[in-house]
């Protein structure tokens, strides 16, 4: 897998927006590691993470989830979240400068803060009520497809799209 992955980097830059998220794979052989999933179609699978390029769909990078024996990079601090350690596992490759899209599963204050201190931008629905959060998200009212922004404490801008459950 890891030659694959060597020559999916080498074949391909991607562009600027990139898109991250969880994959499985279905599987039905022996295999110490595939999760039974009662509410995915391929009920016994392989779970991975993807970088893809947004543009052309390209598969830039994969990390098999293993559980607890899971291979993230191993430079990274080992009491860091989960989140933190998908995105540097599977970014280690990159440059600065790209903008990541990613579903709210990710989506913590400490991992914002982790890509903008490396140059790297989120993009991503919040749920209102993580911890670390500006507390006027929970009051905040928008229009479908709005974006606001706001300021961290060392004024690096970070953005919000639509905060989950209110919509325009």
């Amino acid at each position: 897998m890891n030659k694959l992955l060597d020559r999916f980097q080498a074949a391909f830059y991607p562009w600027q927006n990139l898109s991250l998220d969880e994959t499985v794979v279905g599987w039905k052989g022996r295999f110490k590691y595939h999760p039974f999933n009662a509410t995915k179609p391929k009920k016994f699978h392989i779970k991975m993470f993807g970088l893809c390029d947004s543009t052309t769909g390209y598969t830039y990078n994969l990390l098999r989830y293993f559980g607890s024996e899971t291979a993230y990079n191993p430079t990274l601090d080992p009491e860091s979240e989960s989140a933190i350690k998908v995105f540097q596992t599977l970014l280690a490759p990159l440059s600065r400068g790209h903008h990541v899209f990613a579903d709210r599963y990710y989506k913590t204050r400490n991992l914002v803060d982790y890509l903008l201190r490396r140059h790297f931008y989120y993009n991503g629905t919040i749920q209102s009520n993580r911890r670390l959060f500006p507390p006027e998200l929970n009051s905040l009212k928008m229009n479908h497809k709005e974006k606001k922004y706001f300021m961290n404490e060392s004024h690096e801008g970070s953005s919000s799209d639509h905060p989950e459950g209110q919509k325009g």
